[in-house]
């Protein structure tokens, strides 16, 4: 469903200015949350730090990809690329994360979920499929940094307590977008 609502967004609105009230919203609540949980925001300048990265690679700049991509190509199309993200991750910790290695029941795992969600998408191109190189791309880039993301944040978040990173990568996402947004939309 976020794909399709990212793709009647996107026809109306922006990708910068979608994508900085997602985040700006999110940011908000789940300050809110957290501190209503009676917890608060790291105060660690290199727990920020790789919030800061987490914000643009996991937030800003896949979601801005897939809003931007979605202009070109079909939702379910962009779900569909969106399920490699389990591929990409499983690949990217192997090199890059020390207990975590790439057997082949992993493997199997991840193709056999990637062939279940091509499955249920399927029905969705009965219409035909609509997509651009560029389009495509974009998605595919957004679904390799999450991998990415994801490996950074298991060698530099673990141990974090709940919401602590969510808010912060959200705080970063939102203060990158502003004056993104501001200028270009």
């Amino acid at each position: 469903p976020s794909f399709l609502f990212i793709k009647v967004a996107v026809a109306e609105i922006p990708p910068l200015a979608l994508v900085l009230g997602r985040v700006g919203l999110a940011a908000v609540l789940l300050t809110v949350f957290l501190l209503a949980q009676g917890k608060s925001l790291p105060r660690s300048r290199t727990v920020w730090r790789h919030l800061a990265v987490m914000g643009l690679v996991h937030n800003t700049i896949p979601f801005v990809l897939f809003g931007w991509g979605e202009q070109y190509i079909d939702s379910a199309l962009a779900s569909i690329l969106n399920g490699t993200t389990p591929l990409f991750t499983i690949i990217l910790a192997h090199y890059f994360v020390a207990d975590d290695r790439l057997t082949p029941t992993k493997l199997v795992g991840a193709v056999i979920g990637f062939a279940g969600l091509i499955l249920l998408i399927l029905p969705s191109f009965s219409d035909g499929l609509q997509a651009t190189t560029l389009g495509l791309l974009a998605i595919a880039l957004a679904s390799l940094l999450y991998g990415v993301a994801i490996v950074y944040s298991r060698n530099h978040l673990r141990g974090l307590p709940p919401l602590v990173a969510p808010a912060g990568q959200m705080i970063m996402a939102t203060i990158y977008l502003l004056p993104l947004s501001l200028l270009i939309d």
